[in-house]
This record gives structure tokens, C-alpha cells and sequence, in this order.
């Protein structure tokens, strides 16, 4: 399932992730000469946080690595994803 995002860009995901993704505003995000989904929120009213696609979906925990395995970073299928150390080991990271 393809997710439309700012700049004319498109993420994918897994159809079962859909519930889990369709509440947030998706936006375009070129980090290292990589694209990314991201969207943002507020707590309370008070601070605006950050929160990519690919955390989301796999509730990763806060300072662990996703890596995306094939390289593309809006490539967010759950078979392209996985959660290691830190540290590039020569994959995609965020």
C-alpha cells in the first residue's frame, strides 16, 4: 500500500499496517540524501515531537536502530525493516 507524502513522494507499507498509520499527516523528509516519512505531533499542547514511519511501525524502542534493509527509506514493509544496535552495519539507519 503506497502512502502519499510531501515533494510528490509516496512511502510503502504493509495493508496491515494501514490502521495504524492513517491518523497522522505524512510528510517527505531528506535526511543524507535519503527520503523518509515522518509526521510530527504535539504533547499536552507544549512540545512538537517527531515521529518517522518506520518507528511506528515497528515500536521501536528510543535509542535502538532501524535499519532499512534494501537501502530505501520509504520502503517501510515490515520485510525491509529491522531493529538493531547502534552503528552502521553497512545498512540504511534512523
Amino acid at each position: 500500500m503506497l502512502i502519499q507524502l510531501t515533494y510528490n513522494k509516496q512511502a510503502i507499507i504493509d495493508d496491515d499496517n494501514y490502521q495504524l498509520v492513517r491518523g497522522y499527516s505524512w510528510q517527505a523528509y531528506l535526511y543524507r540524501h535519503r527520503w523518509y516519512a515522518k509526521t510530527t505531533y504535539s504533547i499536552g499542547g507544549k512540545s512538537r515531537r517527531t515521529l518517522f514511519l518506520h518507528r511506528l511501525i515497528l515500536d521501536a524502542p528510543p535509542r535502538k536502530t532501524v535499519y532499512h534493509i534494501n537501502g530505501d527509506g520509504l520502503d517501510n514493509r515490515r520485510s525491509n525493516l529491522e531493529i538493531g544496535p547502534n552503528g552502521n552495519k553497512g545498512r540504511v539507519i534512523n
